[in-house]
């Protein structure tokens, strides 16, 4: 993949879900696929978890990956930590 720089505008809603800031932010196409295809794969697993076809650790590391790469990106803050995750029983 290129170099190209994708302008990204995101959405930042309260707690409630209202929309109070909206802001725009560069990142490479690279780094876009990377996020979408995490996001991706969140959702297949999370169908499958649903199914009982996979389990909520395959979850869970998928969710790291997709984390991560929103912080290399720097979509969301570095140490900034997932609002939620699923604890294994």
């Amino acid at each position: 993949m290129n170099n190209e720089i994708l302008t990204l505008t995101l959405n930042e809603f309260d707690a409630e879900g209202i929309l109070v800031d909206t802001v725009s932010m560069d990142i490479s196409a690279t780094q876009a696929s990377d996020i979408i295809d995490h996001a991706a794969q969140l959702l297949i697993i999370a169908t499958s978890l649903n199914k009982g076809e996979s389990s909520i650790v395959d979850f869970n590391n998928v969710l790291a990956k997709l984390h991560e790469s929103l912080s290399v990106a720097d979509v969301i803050a570095e140490g900034i930590i997932p609002a939620f995750s699923i604890d294994p029983e």
